[in-house]
């Protein structure tokens, strides 16, 4: 699976760059990037150094480390703690931050720092669906941003940024890092994490 997930970022580039695209290298300049992986980076220079057209070089090499470069606002290496926002909203949704990191996963046993930042996003997680098995979206911490306005029952902790039950949302959590599952045991709080979930989903109906 990890494979796959890495080659399907490939061929989106392809893709793109049959449509045309030739824009410059645009990743951040190295101080300003949230998250500096050499392990990736030596990966990517060498694997733009065997592309022949400039057009898909530029784009491997700005769109595969972008999540690393621009969206982990947070990283606690001995926690470890991952925080990763989508796009320009300073909120972690449980898919979209799964499939953010799920790209770097064949790194996992190559990197420490990468393996650390993804068992991160995997505990951050864990902790959130704790705190509110109904949201998708999550604040950073319990500051009450996000759409607290809508009507809901029960109605969002103040750690929840939006309160949409997305049950994909959940099966995010589970099976993005299951090939983790046999090398990390903690990691098992995935399958109570859910049963208690839908059990919750079925005796009550969020509104």
């Amino acid at each position: 699976r990890n494979v796959v997930a890495f080659l399907a970022t490939v061929l989106f580039l392809v893709s793109a760059v049959s449509c045309g695209y030739t824009g410059p290298n645009q990743r951040p300049p190295l101080s300003q990037r949230k998250f500096q992986s050499e392990t990736i980076d030596s990966m990517i220079s060498q694997l733009v150094s065997k592309i022949t057209d400039p057009s898909l070089g530029h784009l491997f090499v700005n769109a595969y480390p972008n999540t690393l470069d621009t969206t982990v606002a947070f990283f606690n290496e001995s926690a470890p703690d991952s925080y990763i926002i989508t796009g320009d909203i300073d909120a972690m949704w449980l898919r979209d931050s799964s499939a953010q990191v799920e790209t770097y996963l064949p790194f996992f046993n190559r990197s420490e720092k990468v393996e650390k930042l993804i068992l991160g996003v995997i505990a951050r997680h864990a902790v959130y669906i704790n705190s509110d098995p109904y949201s998708n979206a999550f604040n950073f911490e319990a500051n009450g941003k996000g759409h607290h306005d809508d009507r809901r029952v029960p109605r969002m902790p103040r750690i929840s940024f939006e309160g949409k039950f997305e049950l994909d949302s959940l099966m995010w959590y589970c099976t993005s890092p299951s090939s983790l599952l046999p090398q990390r045991p903690y990691l098992f709080l995935c399958s109570p994490i859910l049963s208690s979930t839908l059990l919750l989903s079925c005796s009550a109906t969020p509104t």
